[in-house]
């Protein structure tokens, strides 16, 4: 009886230790399922969530690109416009001249009015031969802001009196491009842009005058001379006595052809004037003290200054070029 019981109990046990083992080892497999299937979830929540927001944050950088693309215009050589070009060379002569005729031009509220000239007339930087005129609408300013651009971009700036028959020489020069890479770099080119569109612009051609069919180079050169001596003088000489005196000194003087032009002088210093379009170049020996020096001064005259001077003149002046003693014939 008692090794029956000894092996009833010896195999009681060991069902016991299979049963427990058998619950450890399934609770332990059941609890590796249920923490696998508890955090597989909010992982795959937290990578769609992730994956999403990286979307949005590409998607509004893309988008902040495009629109900083669109809101940054720059302007180029060879596309901008004369209007723009106006505008952009108001804006440099504003920012760098320091000429009271050019301030306000750019950051004025009001218009422009820009007159483009087909000439370039008393300008020694011509360009290609037109010159434009910078106004605030409705300025009656008499000096004004000018400006012309050469083949290779060069823009020469002046302040000028249009109706002034004086030479002007430009106070500044600077390549357009130069101009347009400082008006991108400082961000006005949308500014130049909009405000080109309410620029007003008349065109001037030039006047044709019946000076040229009136008197002869000779005759303009003549008067040059003329108008010479009454501004060396001491004041107290008339055109009237200017003529008179020439008239009565002609058997003496001497009338050759030089440098394109004449010159006249009375056997020793002579005077060169020289016709160029509507202007009369004279080059003669400056005074040093109370005689003639060596050195060489220069003036210029316009043909409708030396007509106003001495058109009434006419006949007289045509009367000492024929007795003159002309040296080249």
């Amino acid at each position: 009886m008692i090794k029956k019981k000894h092996g009833e109990s010896k195999k009681i046990k060991g069902w016991l230790i299979g049963g427990i083992l058998l619950l450890f080892l399934g609770g332990g497999l059941g609890w590796k399922w249920y923490s696998q299937q508890k955090s597989s979830a909010p992982q795959i929540e937290k990578i769609t969530i992730k994956k999403a927001k990286r979307k949005k944050q590409s998607s509004a950088k893309k988008k902040s690109l495009s629109e900083s693309k669109k809101e940054i215009i720059a302007l180029t050589y060879n596309g901008i416009s004369p209007a723009q070009t106006a505008i952009a060379i108001a804006y440099y002569g504003e920012s760098y001249s320091g000429q009271d005729t050019w301030q306000n031009l750019f950051s004025n509220d009001g218009n422009l009015n820009l007159t483009q000239r087909e000439y370039a007339d008393h300008l020694s930087v011509p360009g290609r031969g037109r010159s434009w005129l910078l106004q605030p609408a409705g300025a009656t300013n008499k000096v004004v802001a000018a400006y012309t651009v050469g083949a290779d971009g060069n823009v020469a700036f002046y302040s000028i009196d249009p109706q002034s028959q004086q030479e002007y020489s430009p106070f500044m020069q600077v390549n357009l491009r130069k101009i347009i890479m400082t008006v991108n770099k400082h961000e006005k080119s949308q500014a130049v842009i909009d405000k080109a569109q309410n620029l007003a612009i008349k065109t001037v051609t030039k006047q044709t005058t019946t000076t040229d069919k009136a008197y002869s180079n000779e005759e303009y050169e003549l008067m040059a001379y003329m108008q010479l001596v009454v501004d060396n003088g001491d004041g107290a000489e008339k055109n009237a006595d200017t003529v008179q005196n020439l008239e009565q000194a002609v058997d003496y003087m001497n009338w050759r052809k030089q440098d394109g032009g004449h010159s006249i002088d009375a056997g020793a210093h002579a005077t060169t004037m020289r016709v160029q379009g509507d202007q009369v170049y004279v080059t003669y020996d400056t005074l040093e003290g109370d005689h003639m020096g060596i050195a060489n001064g220069h003036k210029t005259y316009s043909k409708a200054e030396l007509v106003r001077n001495f058109g009434e003149y006419s006949q007289q002046i045509k009367n000492i070029l024929s007795k003159i003693h002309r040296v080249d014939n």
